[in-house]
């Protein structure tokens, strides 16, 4: 009953608790952005950034992921996704575009396909109680999401 002297309802508290969650990587996010190196190696680290996130606040992660059609009612939320994510991420793809780190792409489109990817394997270990391991997470994001499904070139033995 506390809780609901400072929320009027369910959607408030996990609105005021995705902000929180989303103010603190936007943070983690923007140092990253800011860094002066190629835009292919910035994008790595945001991919890395969001695993960790899940790892620290797995429970937090648990409760919101799980209560998407709550979520998805808070119009509040898409800015702060936005902010947190998008946003920085289709800087990243410009960015890669003009330093030749990334092919050019539908970068919207490219945004919210990488924050799906790292979003739903990030509820998927979760969900299914697997271990949430960042490094591993992230490294296998990061090759789906840059180099696809296409098998690695046989190298020619001399």
């Amino acid at each position: 009953p506390t809780l609901y002297y400072y929320f009027s309802s369910k959607e408030e508290i996990l609105a005021w608790l995705l902000r929180s969650l989303l103010s603190d990587l936007s943070i983690d996010v923007a140092y990253i952005v800011g860094r002066d190196e190629p835009a292919r190696d910035r994008l790595g680290a945001i991919i890395a950034a969001y695993p960790q996130m899940f790892a620290d606040h797995r429970d937090l992660c648990a409760v919101l992921l799980t209560d998407l059609g709550r979520i998805t009612r808070i119009p509040a939320l898409a800015d702060a996704t936005w902010a947190a994510f998008h946003g920085p991420v289709r800087k990243l793809l410009d960015d890669g575009e003009h330093d030749g780190s990334l092919c050019g792409t539908d970068n919207d489109l490219t945004a919210s396909a990488i924050y799906g990817a790292v979003t739903m394997v990030g509820l998927h270990h979760i969900l299914t109680g697997k271990p949430v391991d960042p490094p591993a997470m992230s490294e296998r994001l990061d090759h789906l999401i840059l180099h696809g499904l296409t098998p690695a070139p046989e190298r020619t033995i001399r």
